[in-house]
């Protein structure tokens, strides 16, 4: 896909957030998973021209720090031409080089499937707008074996909800917009899609766009394995203006919880540098520590909306402490949370009687349950 020439002139602020989500997310999971492949479907050139490393080149290096360790096997594919030569330049110094492809994700998914067979895959797509993000591409990389669903599919893809901005109004046979969105949402009927994607209050018209994304995508993995976990994550820059969102799929609930993990991290720093870059701006500088004071307020404001959720939502029942996290990220708390956190919410519950026993004392083990109160 051609793209601007100065795309990769510098990294952005949002950008290299994001990086460094797809990058920790994929050693961690690498870990977990052992052996496997990372996909960047949309790899660009591998390095920005002031030198800062993009996604396809971060975690190649990573796959190499890790290979005593797992077995991550790493293909990139680039559309365009030049960033496509240029991509092979910044990768051939790698022993191995991870496999690069030229074009795109769409029209090479049936080689890359010949390079990933059954292994675990984690894949990150990074478009720019929704254009080669189908569907159907994706159904075929999920479904690679219609015999087999041991193997892990974790996809991690860039979802820009602006064109969704431009439907209200229109007539969904007379926009080229809806020949984009049919693609990359897989439903057939104009009229149907454009009742899920604003037949809603206009402040939220952003974010029901990419729950029904997911909802589509989760379709896909439920009729593979049955189940599919989703998380998404609003990426903003620093001077708070909002970019797209940053979206998680994954048929293992340990991943759910890892990505959820990640992201929280991702977020913390982002306050910390938001809060340093705003009082830098208006040279408004303050009596104190702004890593202290941003941090305590995000734990205490995460430790309320935890017991505020299981007060609410969980009398009456015995679970276990997996569980327990897989269900707060299903109700809108991917990335709002760390395990600390959690365990910090559980403890205090406790002292109020709402939780009347646990199977351990190891509040911080997945298997640990938790009784709450009638």
């Amino acid at each position: 896909m051609p793209i601007s020439d100065t795309f990769f002139d510098t990294l952005r602020d949002w950008s290299k957030r994001k990086i460094e989500i797809i990058s920790k997310y994929t050693a961690a999971g690498a870990r977990i998973l052992k052996k496997g492949w990372y996909i960047d479907g949309f790899a660009g050139t591998g390095l920005y021209e002031d030198e800062k490393k993009g996604s396809s080149l971060v975690v190649a290096e990573i796959a190499q720090e890790l290979k005593d360790k797992v077995s991550l096997s790493c293909l990139n594919v680039e559309e365009d031409r030049e960033n496509y030569r240029q991509l092979v330049r910044n990768t051939c110094q790698l022993n191995p080089p991870p496999i690069n492809l030229h074009g795109s994700f769409t029209g090479k998914i049936d080689d890359i499937l010949e390079h990933i067979s059954n292994d675990n895959v984690i894949c990150f797509l990074d478009p720019f707008g929704i254009k080669g993000i189908d569907y159907s591409t994706i159904q075929k990389l999920v479904n690679r074996n219609t015999n087999e669903n041991n193997f892990a599919t974790d996809l991690w893809l860039r979802f820009d909800t602006k064109i969704t901005h431009r439907l209200r109004g229109r007539n969904p046979t007379k926009t080229d917009h809806f020949k984009l969105l049919h693609q990359a949402f897989g439903i057939n009927d104009p009229y149907r899609l454009l009742d899920l994607l604003t037949n809603c209050d206009q402040c939220d018209i952003t974010e029901n766009a990419v729950r029904q994304y997911l909802e589509q995508l989760k379709l896909i993995y439920q009729e593979k394995y049955g189940h599919a976990y989703t998380g998404y994550y609003p990426i903003y820059s620093l001077e708070g203006d909002y970019k797209y969102y940053l979206t998680f799929i994954t048929k293992h609930p340990i991943a759910i919880c890892v990505a959820s993990d990640v992201v929280y991290s991702s977020e913390k720093q982002y306050k910390l540098d938001f809060q340093t870059y705003k009082e830098t701006a208006t040279n408004q500088l303050s009596l104190f520590s702004i890593s202290e004071v941003t941090e305590k307020w995000m734990n205490l404001e995460a430790i309320k909306r935890i017991k505020d959720h299981l007060t609410m939502n969980c009398r009456r029942s015995t679970m276990p402490l997996l569980k327990i996290k897989l269900d707060l990220i299903e109700h809108g708390q991917f990335g709002k949370f760390s395990h600390r956190d959690l365990r910090k919410a559980l403890l205090e519950l406790k002292e109020d009687h709402f939780i009347i026993s646990s199977s351990s004392n190891a509040y911080s083990k997945m298997d640990t349950e938790f009784t709450f109160i009638p």
